[in-house]
């Protein structure tokens, strides 16, 4: 190590600066696309490539500087060989990761580094791979031997292999940007393929310029080349930020390489320990150029980034401000114009419920517009996430099942890159750019810019899209709250009606009690006298009169009879007794069959039951009378034959009592409200609604259970179904 750190040993050699500049560019390039993404697998065996291409060159370019022969070898050995070994395998490693093929080939990765390093080890444990080195022209140069020669077969079946990956993948089907770039890395692999020249000295000893470096460079720029039009890297800052380090870089040096020049003499004399101390002092040097100069050429070269950064933050401060979506829209595209400078900027809504979208233009209007054609589309870039640009629709894989779809979008939005605005993976709209005005190409700045810029606006028109859904609501909840208090209102007159007209028939019925029984005693007498002068001997004209006069008189006594035992209320007491579900049905019958007659209704019974029931006469009277009259004023709607049927039957538990009409029925939706007190399906003043409800409760009261079907236009069945020997449920 002490001899190695000899200044007297080296010598200014100018085969060793280009040697020395083209490795640090490709050490700048491999660093700069690590930063871009570190956890991408193709930008980190770039890296490792470009790591091991500098640590062959900066060690020839000691080899090349240096006089001793023997230290020559020992710097190859240990230090230049060690990127030498890794460059082959580092090229396959590139090429499996770059085309997917790491499934099927990361075992031989795997093996062509543990066989490269175990030639390494070789190299500095024994003389058969680097034997010596010879002089020639340019420098100090290694010799190999046999081992040499068996490494140089494994770099090359290595890096045939990485350039048949390329070659294999160009005969698949593919798309034709990626078609291109995969053609001009198979051109740098045939161009790098003379930098094999390099091995001619070493096997054989030929003079001939190792020019392999400038064969590496190239090879090194196609691909980067190929990589950017890919979107990983961004090789043009790369060059620039590179060529100016080198150049602040050589500006620092300039001063140190002139004194060490002209005290090259002084250098000689001083022992190891002395020069050590000045190569330090040299470093402690270099240190304000690291902490003060690169930042400022970072900051230089990053500028762009800041003042997208900058206005970002002020774009996010002005959002939270903004509630109306045509504000939000109207900010969100006036930065992105002054920003980015796009000729053409839309911003689209989707609804995905409706199938509609709404484009808001960067004039401010507001369009709406069938995107029904891209619905498709849209659900895709809802799972999707990522910026997407057009000039990669055919590269990327993501993009196999809509490729068709996302041209036909791209093209009716005249757009260059779509930025799908998405919240919890559903879409919910989309930044559209078209060409830059400058007709440049969106910098990878930019496109991280436009994805910040659609994370906030996500939320800030989801936040407005909310707030119009519940001012929708708010005014539709209004609506029917209104709608529901006028319904509510007039149901409350309708009752209110009903009551007065269910007050005024109580009331008559009252009355028609007490006329009654007033009517009751002198018919009494009419017909006790009409009685008494028919027991005289008349002649036959005056008898025939007086037997009208009798019968007349005691088919009124009946009706009155009936008409106080149907009004009078009976008793709590009253309710136990064995009552004939029949007699009640045919009194119920006898008292109505007049009217109608009247109204030509034709009633018709079937009444089989024997069973009694217990309960009270007067109340089964009132539910039979009330679905009677119910019957009665259906079938009166009804043009042709009114008939009402009225069956009973029994089983061994149950008896049945049917009444079943032809009128004009009841729909499904009203025959679960028809028991509701008030519920009346007939005009104000021709029911109170309290007729089945009255019928329901009395049913209810004797265990009874009471069933309804009916049909429109064909009639209406209700079945009361009494329990047999059982009283009040």
């Amino acid at each position: 190590m002490n001899a190695f750190l000899e200044p007297g040993l080296y010598v200014f050699n100018p085969y060793a600066v280009p040697v020395m500049v083209v490795g640090i560019l490709v050490l700048a390039t491999g660093i700069f696309i690590l930063k871009q993404n570190r956890a991408s697998r193709a930008n980190f065996s770039f890296f490792i490539l470009c790591l091991f291409i500098f640590v062959w060159l900066s060690g020839f370019s000691l080899i090349y500087s240096i006089t001793n022969p023997g230290l020559a070898v020992q710097i190859y050995r240990h230090y230049t060989f060690l990127g030498v070994i890794g460059i082959a395998s580092s090229i396959y490693f590139f090429s499996v990761v770059w085309l997917d093929f790491w499934e099927k080939q990361k075992r031989f990765v795997v093996f062509g580094y543990a066989a490269s390093f175990l030639f390494y080890i070789l190299a500095f444990t024994t003389n058969h791979v680097a034997t010596y080195t010879q002089r020639f022209f340019w420098g100090f140069y290694p010799r190999y031997g046999i081992l040499g020669a068996a490494f140089f077969v494994l770099f090359a079946v290595y890096f045939f292999a990485a350039f048949f990956n390329f070659a294999h993948r160009l005969k698949h089907p593919i798309p034709n940007v990626q078609k291109s770039q995969i053609k001009a890395v198979i051109l740098a692999f045939c161009f790098a393929f003379t930098g094999t020249v390099d091995y001619l000295p070493k096997l054989t000893g030929f003079g001939i310029y190792p020019f392999g470096y400038l064969s590496v460079f190239f090879w090194i720029s196609i691909i980067a080349y190929a990589i950017v039009k890919y979107k990983m890297m961004d090789i043009q800052t790369v060059i620039h930020k590179t060529f100016l380090w080198l150049a602040t870089s050589l500006t620092f040096l300039a001063p140190i390489a002139v004194i060490s020049y002209f005290l090259h003499d002084w250098f000689v004399t001083l022992p190891t320990g002395g020069f050590a101390f000045l190569v330090f002092c040299f470093m402690v040097a270099f240190v304000p150029y690291v902490r003060f100069v690169q930042p400022y050429i970072d900051q230089w070269f990053e500028r762009r980034r800041w003042n997208l950064n900058q206005v970002f933050k002020q774009f996010t401060d002005e959002l939270i401000h903004l509630k109306n979506l045509e504000d939000l829209a109207n900010h969100i595209l006036q930065t992105i114009r002054r920003t980015l400078y796009p000729e053409d900027a839309n911003l689209l809504l989707w609804d995905e419920g409706k199938s509609e979208c709404l484009v808001f233009t960067s004039e401010g209007k507001v369009l709406k517009v069938d995107c029904q054609k891209n619905e498709n589309f849209f659900s895709f870039l809802g799972s999707y996430g990522s910026v997407m640009i057009s000039d990669l629709v055919d590269i990327d894989p993501r993009l196999e099942s809509v490729r068709l779809e996302a041209h036909h979008y791209f093209r009716d939005a005249n757009a260059k890159v779509c930025a799908p605005i998405v919240l919890d993976e559903r879409l919910i709209g989309a930044i559209n750019l078209g060409q830059k005005a400058n007709l440049k190409e969106y910098a990878s700045a930019e496109i991280r810019f436009l994805s910040d810029i659609r994370g906030s606006a996500a939320i800030a028109i989801s936040n407005s899209l909310r707030l119009i859904a519940m001012q929708a609501n708010l005014r539709k909840w209004n609506e029917e709250l209104d709608k529901q208090v006028k319904e509510r209102t007039k149901q409350l007159q309708d009752a209110q009606a009903q009551l007065i007209q269910a007050e005024k028939l109580a009331t008559i019925g009252t009355l028609a009690g007490g006329v009654a029984h007033e009517i009751n005693n002198p018919l009494a007498a009419i017909l006790t006298n009409a009685q008494m002068l028919l027991a005289d001997n008349l002649n036959l004209e005056t008898k025939e009169s007086l037997e009208l006069i009798e019968e007349a008189a005691e088919r009124c006594r009946v009706i009155v009879q009936k008409l106080m035992k149907y009004s009078r209320k009976s008793p709590e007491e009253e309710l136990r007794e064995i009552v004939s579900v029949n007699d009640v049905i045919e009194n119920t019958i006898s008292f109505l069959k007049y009217q109608f007659d009247q109204e030509n209704i034709k009633i018709e019974t079937d009444l089989k039951a024997s069973a009694a029931v217990h309960g009270n006469a007067n109340e089964l009277a009132q539910v039979f009378t009330n679905l009677i009259l119910n019957a009665r004023d259906a079938v009166l709607e009804r043009i042709g034959e009114r008939t009402i049927q009225i069956r009973t039957e029994e089983n061994e538990t149950e008896i049945s009592a049917e009444v079943e009409d032809n009128g004009t029925g009841i729909s499904p939706e009203v025959i679960p409200k028809i028991f509701d007190p008030f519920f009346t399906t007939k005009d104000v003043g021709k029911g109170t609604g309290l007729g089945l409800s009255i019928v329901h409760g009395i049913v209810q009261k004797h265990g009874a259970r009471i069933d309804v079907k009916s049909k429109v236009g064909v009639g209406t069945k209700i079945s009361v179904i009494f329990p047999k020997n059982k009283g009040q449920a």
